[in-house]
């Protein structure tokens, strides 16, 4: 029995949602739940999985329940409203009883601060950036539906202060051991990291990691920082900079998309001025696109770039600059089999590297989808908060018989779905019989998930799984 509910006046974020609607299907003959704002994203989202809705605002509370008849409907909408009433009134720290609702109240609760998360709607997040920056905070913005002119402001504003400006969305960073927002468990360590991409970042840490080396600080900076000529790469010169001065950094790596063209000088001379050695890596680009007698080392993948470094401080013999299978030998292939390659990704930079890298394969029939961007994930939760929307691309996508192989990643660490792959699993042990699955597995033994019990699963499960996503990419071309 399907029901749908539209509720007006009624807000919750998405993160809050998500659990809720894990609350809701442990619920007694309760099948499928989607409780969301009413978005285009979530709405498609809703008839995809077979709900009748009608259009809907994104101000709205969208209610879908899938039961079998056992309670009434009404009573689990009621439900529903119990749950997000619960939720306001218990907020609250355990030692004042004081919710902080802006910059400033977080200060009066912890005074010693130096740097600001800030995770609002766009509208408002430019004036808690502000007033962050105003009371001497760094800031990590977490929050997209940021314009380019405000961004390239408030890092201008940020760089007058000596401080940073992290983002707009700017999900990973690591800041004196410290993980904030969608990070991992890596050791303290030689490698400092800036990275205008957030699952770049965090594959490279948890692989630095897995060399045995670690991590001084990986500061992000929001996509757009090297890509805008309006912001002109404002932060990740000031992380450049940042990590040449600071003396627990040996060797400074960059990862970014290639640079627009009038941006690229500016980086490539503050490059050259490092007396540290230098690893940079193109996302979706190629070392080529760097200057011929750079210094710097210039990398291939995102394997490449975390072997660079290590090796750079001599902790490998080759130098660290071979495409890497890190912990394992690879999996064997099953029989070769014909047809495409569909990636279903939730890491923006993983996918466009995997796009990067089949292009170059001759009549290689692929697509490559970022289910992260801001196209599927406005109004809801990203999926690697929420797996719910990949899965059910991936069932979608197992009925058509022209995908041989979907090539999926699976990024653990903080901020990150405590179970991803328990999630998904009901819909790749459930495919039909010939798909192949391929999966790019992101993390460290620290991780709250456990790297080696999700690779185990996945295993038995019968994925082919890769030490790193450049890996996992030369699995799935081989299956077809």
């Amino acid at each position: 029995m399907k029901l749908v509910y539209v509720e007006q006046g009624v807000y919750a974020d998405s993160v809050f949602l998500m659990r809720l609607n894990a609350r809701l299907e442990a619920e007694p003959g309760v099948h499928r739940a989607l409780v969301a704002m009413a978005t285009e994203a979530n709405l498609d989202l809703a008839r995809m999985l077979e709900f009748v809705v009608s259009p809907a605002g994104p101000d709205e509370l969208l209610i879908c329940l899938d039961h079998d008849g056992s309670v009434p409907g009404e009573e689990l909408r009621q439900l529903v409203h119990r749950m997000i009433r619960e939720k306001r009134g218990g907020l609250g720290s355990e030692e004042t009883g004081v919710v902080p609702t802006t910059v400033m109240e977080a200060l009066q609760v912890l005074p010693q601060a130096t740097l600001a998360v800030i995770s609002v709607a766009g509208t408002w997040a430019v004036a808690e950036a502000d007033k962050a920056l105003d009371a001497g905070l760094s800031v990590m913005l977490f929050s997209d539906n940021v314009t380019v002119e405000q961004e390239a402001r408030l890092k201008g504003r940020a760089l007058e202060k000596g401080l940073l400006m992290m983002g707009p969305d700017c999900g990973t960073a690591i800041i004196g051991g410290t993980p904030l927002c969608f990070s991992n468990a890596v050791r303290p360590g030689p490698v400092g990291i800036v990275a205008a991409s957030g699952t770049g970042l965090q594959e490279v840490s948890c692989l630095i990691h897995r060399l045995g080396s670690g991590i001084s600080h990986a500061i992000g900076t929001g996509g757009r920082d090297l890509k805008e000529p309006t912001v002109s790469g404002q932060m990740i010169r000031a992380g450049i900079a940042a990590l040449e001065a600071d003396p627990g950094t040996d060797v400074i790596v960059v990862i970014s998309k290639p640079p627009a063209d009038e941006l690229a000088r500016a980086l490539w001379s503050d490059l050259e001025g490092c007396t540290k050695p230098v690893v940079v890596h193109l996302v979706g680009g190629s070392p080529s696109q760097c200057p011929a007698d750079m210094r710097a080392v210039l990398t291939d993948t995102l394997a490449e770039t975390a072997r660079a470094a290590v090796g750079l401080i001599g902790m490998l013999d080759d130098g660290g600059v071979k495409p890497a299978v890190l912990d394992r030998s690879g999996p064997a292939a099953p029989q070769p089999r014909r047809g495409g390659i569909h990636g279903l990704y939730t890491g923006g930079t993983l996918a466009d590297e995997a796009d990067g890298l089949m292009r170059r394969v001759p009549d290689l029939e692929y697509t490559v989808i970022d289910l992260g961007d801001d196209q599927y994930t406005r109004g809801r939760a990203h999926p690697m908060i929420d797996p719910t929307a990949r899965v059910e691309w991936i069932r979608k996508t197992t009925a058509d018989t022209t995908v041989a192989v979907i090539l999926l990643d699976f990024v653990l660490g903080y901020g990150s779905h405590p179970d991803p792959v328990g999630m998904t699993l009901p819909a790749i042990t459930g495919a039909r019989e010939g798909v192949v699955f391929v999966a790019a597995l992101v993390g460290t033994d620290g991780d709250p998930q456990g790297y080696d019990e999700c690779l185990r699963r996945l295993e038995e499960a019968g994925v082919l799984v890769a030490g790193s996503n450049a890996e996992a990419v030369d699995l799935a071309i081989r299956q077809v």
